[in-house]
C-alpha cells in the first residue's frame, strides 16, 4: 500500500513539474511576436508566429471555412496559406474546444507539450530518480528535433504521449488496442500496432478495429487524397526513404543519377534493406545482438517494439518531419537495460545526431536573431537557401546518419520479432 501511494504521489509530482515548467517557461513569451522569436534564436530552432505555428493551422481552417471555403483546396485565413493536411476529425476537435483564437491555440498548445514532457519524464523517472539518466537525456532534450516540436507545437507530440503512457498504464490489450484506433483516427499513421498485433495474435476483436478503421478511410476518401497531395516532401529535416530520395535529387547527384525521379543511389539504399531483412530473417549468424535479457522487463520490451515499429513503418512509407524521431525515446529503457554498454552508445549517437539533423542545425542560424520586420516566409526561405546551398552534404549526411539508425533499430526489432514472425511462416507451409 505505501508503494501504492509512493506511485501516485511520484506521478503527481512529475504531472505538477511538468505543466509548471512549460507554462512558466512558454506563457509569458507565447503571446509576444519579439519574446516568442527571440527565445528560439536563443537555441538554434527557426520560429513562426503566432505561437505553436502547426497548431494554428486548426485555427486557420476554422475561419477559413466559416467564410464558406474548403481548406484542403484553399486554406486562406492560414497566414502562410498552407493547405490542411490533418484528417477531417480535427476540425470538428476544434470547433468542440473552441480554437478559433490565438488564445486557445496558445492555450491548448501549452497543454499539449506539458502532456508530452509529462509522458518523457513518466518513462524514465516513474520508479526512481537517476541522475546518470537525467544527464544523458540533457542533450536529448536541447536536441533540434525536440526544441522545433515544441516551438511549432506538433500534433504527433500528442500521438508520442499516449502512446507511451497507454503502453506503461494501461493493462489490458482489448483497450490498449482501441486507444491505438482512436490514435489512428487522429493522424492514421498509428494503425500500423493493429495490423501488427493482428499479425501476432489474429484475434477477431484486432480484425474488428481492422475493419473500424477501413470504413473510417472510405468514408474521408475525398479528404485522405487531399491529405496526400497537401502533405509536401520533404529533405531538409525529415527522414524516411522518400526524403532521402529528395535529399539526393537536389544537391547534385541526380543530375548524374535520376530516372522519373527515383535516385539511384537510394534505390540502392532501399535493396540494402530489403537484403538486410532478409539476412537477419533468415541467417542465423547474421549480427547477432549479444544481450543480457535477466534486465529487460516486459513493459521495456513492449515500448521498445511499438516505438520502434511505428519508427521503421514511417521510415519505409512515407516523408516525415523530425518530431516523429521522437517515437525513439520508447526505445532508450531497453537499450539501457540489454547490458550492452557499446549497443546503448552507438543508439545513442545515432539518435542524438538524427535530433540534431546530423548536427549541421547547431550553425543553422547565427546567434543574432534576423530583423523580425520581414516576413516570416522570406525568412525562412533565405534560412533554407542558405542549409542547401553550403550545406548540402551535411544534409546527405544528416539522411545517411538517420537511415544508420533505421538499420540499427530495425536489427534488433527482427531479432525481438523473429519468434512471431517464424511462427506465422510456419502456418503457410
Amino acid at each position: 500500500m505505501i508503494n501504492k501511494y509512493k506511485k501516485i504521489h511520484r506521478l503527481i509530482f512529475l504531472l505538477f513539474i511538468s505543466f509548471f515548467t512549460v507554462f512558466l517557461i512558454f506563457l509569458p513569451i507565447s503571446f509576444d511576436e519579439f519574446k516568442w522569436k527571440s527565445f528560439w534564436f536563443i537555441w538554434k530552432v527557426n520560429p513562426m508566429y503566432p505561437a505553436f505555428a502547426d497548431l494554428y493551422i486548426l485555427n486557420s481552417s476554422l475561419e477559413t471555412l466559416t467564410l464558406g471555403k474548403n481548406p484542403y483546396i484553399e486554406n486562406i485565413s492560414d497566414p502562410w496559406k498552407r493547405l490542411f493536411n490533418y484528417p477531417p476529425v480535427w476540425l470538428e476537435i476544434s470547433s468542440i474546444l473552441k480554437l478559433d483564437n490565438k488564445n486557445s491555440i496558445i492555450y491548448f498548445g501549452l497543454v499539449l507539450n506539458s502532456l508530452f514532457i509529462f509522458s518523457i519524464l513518466i518513462l524514465f523517472f516513474r520508479k526512481n530518480f537517476s541522475i546518470k539518466i537525467f544527464f544523458l537525456l540533457l542533450p536529448l532534450f536541447f536536441s533540434s528535433s525536440f526544441l522545433k516540436g515544441l516551438e511549432r507545437g506538433q500534433t504527433d507530440l500528442l500521438i508520442v504521449s499516449v502512446t507511451f503512457l497507454t503502453l506503461i498504464y494501461v493493462k489490458r490489450k482489448n483497450f490498449i488496442s482501441f486507444i491505438f484506433l482512436c490514435l489512428s483516427i487522429l493522424k492514421l499513421y498509428p494503425i500500423i500496432v493493429i495490423v501488427f498485433e493482428i499479425f501476432k495474435k489474429g484475434d477477431k476483436y484486432l480484425y474488428f478495429l481492422l475493419i473500424i478503421f477501413i470504413s473510417y478511410l472510405l468514408l474521408i476518401n475525398d479528404e485522405i487524397i487531399l491529405i496526400l497531395k497537401n502533405t509536401p516532401i520533404s529533405d531538409i529535416n525529415s527522414f524516411g526513404f522518400q526524403s532521402l530520395n529528395k535529399s539526393l535529387n537536389e544537391t547534385g547527384i541526380s543530375f548524374y543519377f535520376n530516372f522519373y525521379h527515383l535516385n539511384f543511389v537510394s534505390i540502392i539504399f532501399f535493396i540494402v534493406f530489403v537484403l538486410f531483412s532478409f539476412l537477419k530473417l533468415f541467417s542465423k549468424n547474421f549480427l547477432v545482438s549479444s544481450k543480457s535479457g535477466s534486465k529487460l522487463s516486459i513493459e521495456e520490451k513492449q515500448l521498445f517494439l511499438i516505438s520502434s515499429l511505428i519508427f521503421i513503418s514511417l521510415f519505409i512509407l512515407l516523408s516525415n518531419y523530425d518530431y516523429r524521431l521522437l517515437f525513439l525515446f520508447g526505445a532508450i529503457p531497453y537499450y539501457i537495460s540489454l547490458g550492452n554498454k557499446k549497443k546503448f552508445f552507438l543508439f545513442y549517437f545515432l539518435f542524438f545526431l538524427s535530433l540534431n539533423y546530423g548536427l549541421s542545425s547547431l550553425f543553422e542560424l547565427s546567434f543574432n536573431p534576423p530583423n523580425f520586420s520581414g516576413e516570416l516566409s522570406n525568412l525562412n526561405s533565405n534560412i533554407i537557401n542558405k542549409f542547401i546551398a553550403y550545406d548540402s552534404i551535411n544534409l546527405n549526411l544528416s539522411h545517411l546518419s538517420k537511415y544508420a539508425l533505421f538499420l540499427f533499430v530495425l536489427n534488433d526489432f527482427l531479432d525481438e520479432s523473429k519468434p512471431i514472425i517464424f511462427r506465422k511462416i510456419k502456418l503457410f507451409f
